[in-house]
């Protein structure tokens, strides 16, 4: 990245590997495992009771550390790439997780690869350039790698840090060869089906505008046909009606699916995080001891933070089946507007069949309507084709619900 600081990659660390280390709210290092210590090239002595920026690589933008120490003061959990800095000037990339406790923070890492890594060197090189140039803050650059993330495709930072972990840990699981974690599998497929209902939140909005102005073309036929208050004029007034029900559909619709898509983030993140505590548990136990520390205890403070991510995954997974039964709701509440929309369309054939001339303006609103009520139709079905994926996925995810 930066070519002031050029190091080559340690060899010392493996896809198999897993480190932790714990740190007092200050950040000082109070506990880790065998794999830390061999990974950073450090003796544990100097380890202890140094603040975990010993390993920081001079290559991190200062903006990343704003972030993370912005989230995990206000007791939210952090995951993100991190290049650390070894005692020989070897690095190490990590995707770390770091997790508030009562009385500090627990960071788990992993080695990354999937193709969400091989995009960071050159976004944290870009917001380095800017800090190292005096045009931006640490709070200012952390603003930045927000806005780059949008860019890529991740409307915020929990977004992204989800979806790389999930990324992460199935690029890795793949690469040796292990089978994947069937929850955190469902928790994937219950974000793609989530995030499916953005697009048709789209496609509603689209047939919305497509039907905006017929209230306007209806009036200026009755105008030319019938004069005021005649049958076109009412079939005019109560389509704006039915316009403005669909118009406050949408907006009650992309409220929910943001709330649905805000949980099943969280629950996939939960789910991910639960897996690789509990291989990282798995692996302590396993990992020579650390002289001078409490291996069995850090093993309970593990084995605890493995159950409370599957407590924090089951609450965000009840959050999506309510959110579920608010999509089905809301596909009967356009089919009643659907309904409408037919009404529409049969009474104006209707009053055109009463025409022998000047009918071509009635033609082109028929038609209209028809193609609005088909493809409504069609986007509805979708929705709720969708909502029973996502309510079987959540039965099947929450304890003691699977068929």
């Amino acid at each position: 990245m930066s070519n002031d600081h050029p190091t080559r990659e340690t060899d010392r660390f493996k896809s198999e590997d897993l480190f932790f280390s714990r740190t007092d709210p200050r950040g000082v290092i109070q506990a880790a495992n065998s794999v830390f210590v061999h990974v950073s090239g450090y003796e544990w002595s100097a380890l202890d009771g140094a603040p975990h920026k010993i390993v920081r690589h001079p290559d991190m933008p200062a903006g990343v550390f704003h972030l993370m120490w912005q989230e995990i003061a206000a007791g939210r959990p952090f995951g993100g790439y991190v290049k650390n800095l070894a005692t020989d000037h070897t690095h190490y990339w990590v995707f770390a997780v770091v997790l508030p406790l009562d009385d500090g923070y627990l960071s788990m890492r992993l080695k990354p690869g999937s193709d969400i890594f091989a995009q960071i060197n050159d976004l944290y090189a870009a917001l380095l350039t800017e800090e190292q140039a005096g045009r931006t803050t640490p709070e200012q650059s952390g603003d930045l790698l927000l806005q780059k993330l949008r860019e890529m495709g991740h409307p915020d930072y929990e977004a992204f840090m989800s979806t790389a972990l999930a990324a992460e840990i199935a690029t890795r699981g793949t690469g040796l060869q292990r089978r994947v974690d069937h929850g955190l599998q469902s928790m994937c497929e219950l974000a793609e089906a989530v995030e499916k209902m953005h697009r048709y939140g789209d496609m509603v909005d689209t047939i919305f505008h497509s039907t905006a102005l017929i209230p306007n073309n209806l009036s200026i036929q009755a105008r030319s046909l019938e004069g005021a208050n005649g049958p076109i004029s009412v079939i005019s007034n109560n389509h704006q009606l039915m316009a403005q029900s669909l118009g406050d559909i949408l907006r009650r619709f992309r409220t929910a699916v943001e709330d649905g898509v805000s949980h099943t983030v969280m629950a996939r993140f939960n789910a991910a995080v639960r897996v690789l505590t509990q291989e990282m548990t798995a692996q302590f136990r396993n990992n020579p001891p650390v002289a001078g520390l409490d291996c069995d205890a850090e093993a309970r403070r593990l084995a605890a933070l493995s159950t409370e991510c599957q407590i924090r995954e089951n609450a965000s997974v009840s959050k999506v089946m309510g959110a579920a039964a608010v999509y089905r709701g809301m596909s009967t509440d356009m089919r009643r507007v659907m309904s409408g929309l037919e009404m529409s369309r049969v009474m104006c054939k209707i009053e055109q069949s009463k025409y022998a001339k000047n009918v071509d303006g009635l033609n082109e609103i028929v038609g209209r309507l028809h193609r609005a009520e088909r493809q409504l139709s069609e986007v509805i079905d979708a929705i709720e084709t969708s909502v029973g994926a996502i309510e079987d996925r959540t039965n099947r995810l929450m304890p003691g619900r699977a068929a």
